[in-house]
């Protein structure tokens, strides 16, 4: 059987560490020309939706800055509202972080669930103190998938690839 890659596409919102804006088009436009389920919506109404996302990843103070006062890591929060409001069942993430300040970064990790609500979430990231939040990690080597389970689990195969992995980025923040 073959795969429709457009019914794919309807169920996935998507958030990658390189992305574009419409500088051309308001907040608000940016937000709300996915195509989504809400789409049947007015237009006041797709303008609330998405300022409750644009509060639910800590950028609706900066509903009108955009996008010229935007930073890398409030554009990459801006792409999860954007992702977010497709209202797509499976969320892939690649390293959706990787602009933020460790601050911004821990508010994100920390209010996860809640942000992506009852979604799926694929979470794709080198750095693995990201990872310590998720439910499941899959860990990838040249390609193959080598090691399945949670951080605390992966943390007791000492040489396991994940625990050589999360020893290596820690001794930088450890004395």
């Amino acid at each position: 059987d073959k795969v429709n890659i457009n019914h794919v596409r309807q169920h996935m919102g998507m958030v990658f560490q390189n992305f574009n804006l419409f500088n051309n088009l308001s907040i608000m436009d940016n937000i709300t020309l996915a195509p989504v389920k809400l789409k049947l919506q007015s237009r006041e109404e797709a303008s609330e939706n998405a300022l409750k996302l644009l509060e639910r990843v800590g950028l609706k103070e900066k509903a009108d800055s955009f996008p010229s006062q935007l930073s890398g890591g409030q554009k990459q929060k801006f792409l999860l509202a954007r992702a977010l409001y497709k209202d797509a069942p499976v969320l892939i993430l690649d390293e959706p972080t990787a602009a933020l300040d460790p601050i911004a970064e821990s508010g994100i990790y920390t209010n996860f669930d809640k942000i992506v609500g009852n979604k799926t979430a694929v979470y794709i990231s080198h750095r693995l103190s990201s990872c310590k939040f998720c439910d499941r990690i899959a860990v990838f080597k040249d390609g193959q998938l080598v090691q399945y389970g949670n951080h605390d689990t992966l943390l007791k195969d000492h040489d396991g690839e994940y625990a050589v992995m999360w020893n290596k980025q820690a001794k930088y923040y450890t004395a």
